[in-house]
């Protein structure tokens, strides 16, 4: 799709040029400046330029033409007076989208590059290479766009109490290119120097690249399972323990960046570059770095980076060693005093009014990511701001939209000792919160219940008058839902099983395909019984999957893993977030739809096609090259399956409504029973005239025909073993046996339909009793 629009671009842009982007080149759109822009004014010293923003500009349409036919790249220079101006009838900003575009719908600009900003920059580049590698352009101008939403509300403090909000919309900032260009070394110092961390997106370039380019090989399955003598689960655990987490800190009105570290029971708080300045020694050059999945965000990398460097401080037997660990533990710094001891900011008198109740606390952005702020209760919502900026707040939640507020402990919290945790549930999420001391976090506690079980007693009342029983009302799923995390490049990727954050693995191994089965079996419980709780014992049941290792897993079990997965997600999506009813949306949702999972992030296509099917062809040349990412995953199989192709059922109206839970002991005959019914709807007919026998298959046929053999003759012998006996008679009178070939049969394929319906989980152990069945 984005190739055919950038070439409908070309068609009337001169020179225009793109790229999807890598590490040396930005992901772009660009043409000649002199050719681009609509008008051109040119004023020299002395002479008093055009007034901006007004409709008639002095270049004639005869000279506009001339520019553009021109050969050259114009006269630009330092001294005249440029006047430019552009205009589109294809973008709409207000609404964030593609307009009037011929033959093709309005397309929302999310899908081209999700949340990240549009940039548009003025540069040149010298070089000889059509190639606009960052190295060789000189910018000189950059305006930059952000979409806040249709609803988004004024800088105003307090929003109008009875205006609906998202519950879970967070608030982005922008940065310079400057910012933007840092790598994980580099962002050590820059960080410390002032930039302000981000609350929501990584400063790591991510919004430069887009979703299906390359991404770096690092340790295979096989290398993990025998060059790596450690355990990943202990790596991490040990990790989690020293390091469990990276805290944005307000110091002197700037967010600054600071790790976590735990010791002796006791934690403190510092910079990357102390740590790395007294702990970094010859041994920690050799640090299993390849072991982390490659999109890893860079403030993620160097969490593990700090805890595996402070790990092996901790255990070494060197003197010298253990004197600069016990330096950087007893140097004296500010974020130690200060963080969550700041002074209350200051507000009016009719603002405090409004307040019940506020503190500092510090909240978790993601699993190892957290942001000290300032947070207040109103009798309407909760919100957190900077603690020294109340202009705006980072994060609200309504009251009415959390179910319970919880002290958490144990395996529910980071290690993080003399620091008090709590847990704010609604429907979709847990919002982790820690305080200073128990006193803040108890009475947190006792008021917010108070509020919320008064509400909900209301709450009950309304329905028992109304007559009705329903679950939490959701706004705006999407925001409820699915997580950005800052843990993770996530790019397009929305993680699904977020209603719990994990912050560390368990002290037992997870057994991943119990797990997997225990979550379609929830699944299964609350289609049968679709109340609030068996949705919540769902959503928690699929937030578990993420600590799950299939590392240790044989290929025959992975496949077991990795289809249940698939049909979990699947039935995830369509439960919160409703099935997708077109092929536009279709691609964005699958692509965008994506488990955490056994320390790793995929959305539905990558699972599909770059760990189930990654042995496999990909459908067409151009679906692959636009739609299909080209990620790689430790953990892909690595055998080809074809019947994986009937197997993954995407919930499409084309597809049988029933899906079994595969079982490790049976999954090679209920991958050959799910083939024979799948393959019910396939038909023949035989033409009287000429005897001639027409099968009408699935269009999975088609996508895949390479996977099959590619020939006439390897797709029915493929089929045939899967056929009820009348069929397989009749295809056999067809056969050849001289020439080894079928003779006078021909192959269409049925129209596949993009609409999906919700899937029914089959839970009996002896499979499908095709009989319950709905034949397409």
């Amino acid at each position: 799709m984005c190739n055919l629009l950038l070439k409908f671009m070309r068609s009337f842009v001169k020179d225009l040029s793109y790229a999807f982007g890598n590490k040396k080149e930005v992901a772009h759109i660009s043409a000649p400046a002199w050719f681009a822009f609509d008008s051109i004014v040119i004023t020299p010293p002395g002479d008093s330029p055009p007034a901006l923003g007004s409709i008639e500009f002095p270049e004639s349409k005869a000279d506009v033409a001339f520019r553009r036919s021109s050969n050259g790249l114009g006269n630009w220079n330092t001294t005249d007076i440029f006047t430019l101006t552009f205009h589109s009838m294809y973008i709409d900003g207000p609404t964030w989208h593609l307009m009037e575009i011929p033959f093709a719908p309005n397309l929302d600009l999310h899908t081209f590059w999700g949340d990240s900003f549009f940039r548009f920059v003025l540069y040149d580049n010298d070089s000889d290479d059509r190639k606009q590698m960052l190295a060789d352009n000189g910018y000189f101008l950059k305006v930059q766009v952000e979409y806040l939403g249709k609803d988004e509300q004024s800088n105003n403090e307090e929003r109008d109490e009875n205006t609906e909000s998202l519950p879970w919309q967070l608030r982005t900032r922008s940065y310079s290119q400057n910012d933007l260009d840092i790598n994980v070394e580099n962002s050590i110092d820059r960080l410390d120097d002032g930039v302000h961390a981000p609350i929501v997106e990584e400063l790591d370039g991510e919004e430069f690249y887009f979703y299906d380019a390359e991404e770096p090989e690092y340790l295979s399955l096989e290398t993990l399972q025998h060059e790596i003598a450690d355990d990943l689960e202990s790596i991490l655990n040990s990790i989690n323990t020293v390091c469990p987490m990276h805290i944005d800190m307000c110091i002197k009105s700037r967010y600054l960046r600071k790790f976590a570290l735990t010791v002796n029971s006791n934690t403190i708080f510092r910079s990357p570059k102390d740590i790395l300045d007294y702990c970094h020694t010859e041994e920690t050059n050799a640090l299993h770095t390849k072991l982390w999945s490659p999109r890893l965000s860079s403030s993620e990398n160097m969490r593990r980076r700090i805890g595996q460097i402070l790990h092996l401080s901790i255990k070494s037997e060197s003197s010298q060693v253990s004197k600069r660990l016990n330096d950087l533990l007893s140097m004296k710094t500010q974020y130690d005093s200060n963080f969550l001891k700041g002074k209350p900011p200051t507000l009016s008198v009719k603002r405090a009014q409004m307040i019940q109740m506020a503190s500092f606390v510090a909240r978790a952005i993601s699993d190892h990511h957290w942001v000290e702020e300032w947070m207040k209760v109103t009798d309407k919502q909760i919100s957190f701001y900077h603690p020294e900026r109340l202009q705006k707040a980072n994060f609200r939640i309504s009251l009415s939209n959390i179910i319970s507020v919880n002290q958490l402990e144990g395996e529910d919290v980071p290690l993080l000792p003399n620091y008090f945790f709590m847990g704010l549930q609604t429907l979709g999420r847990t919002v982790y919160l820690f305080c200073e001391n128990r006193k803040t976090r108890d009475d947190w506690i006792e008021h917010l219940s108070n509020i919320i079980s008064t509400k909900h007693l209301e709450d009950d009342s309304s329905k028992e008058s109304n007559g009705s029983v329903s679950l939490i009302s959701v706004d705006n799923p999407s925001k409820e839902f699915l997580h950005k995390s800052s843990m993770w490049n996530c790019k397009q990727r929305r993680i699904l099983n977020c209603r719990k954050f994990s912050f560390r693995y368990p002290e037992h191994s997870l057994d991943a395909i119990k797990k997997v089965q225990n979550a379609l079996q929830k699944a299964s419980d609350h289609s049968e019984d679709p109340d609030e709780s068996n949705l919540c014992s769902f959503l928690d049941s699929t937030a578990l999957l993420k600590n799950v290792n299939v590392s240790h897993l044989t290929e025959d079990e992975r496949l077991v893993f990795f289809v249940n997965l698939y049909h979990v997600m699947i039935i995830h999506a369509s439960l919160v977030l409703g099935p997708p009813d077109s092929l536009f949306k279709w691609m964005s949702y699958f692509n965008t739809i994506a488990y955490q999972c056994s320390d790793d992030i995929f959305a539905l296509t990558e699972l599909e096609h770059n760990i189930l099917r990654a042995a496999m062809n990909y459908p067409s040349k151009f679906v692959s090259k636009f739609v299909i990412p080209k990620s790689q995953y430790k953990f892909a199989l690595t055998r080809a399956d074809c019947r994986l192709n009937f197997a993954l059922n995407c919930g499409s109206n084309s597809c049988p409504s029933l899906v079994p839970i595969y079982r490790k002991e049976t999954y090679n005959q209920q991958l050959n029973d799910y083939m024979k019914i799948y393959l019910k709807i396939l038909r023949f007919s035989i033409s009287k005239r000429n005897r001639q026998l027409t099968v009408m298959l699935p269009k999975v046929f088609s996508w895949f025909a390479e996977d099959f053999g590619g020939s006439l003759r390897d797709i029915l012998q493929f089929l045939e073993p899967f056929l009820d006996a009348q069929k397989k008679a009749m295809l056999g009178s067809f056969w050849n046996t001289e020439k080894s070939n079928y003779e006078g049969v021909s192959i269409k394929y049925l129209q596949y339909s993009f609409e999906c319906r919700n899937l029914i989980i089959n839970t009996r152990e002896d499979f499908i009793d095709t009989s319950r069945l709905k034949k397409c």
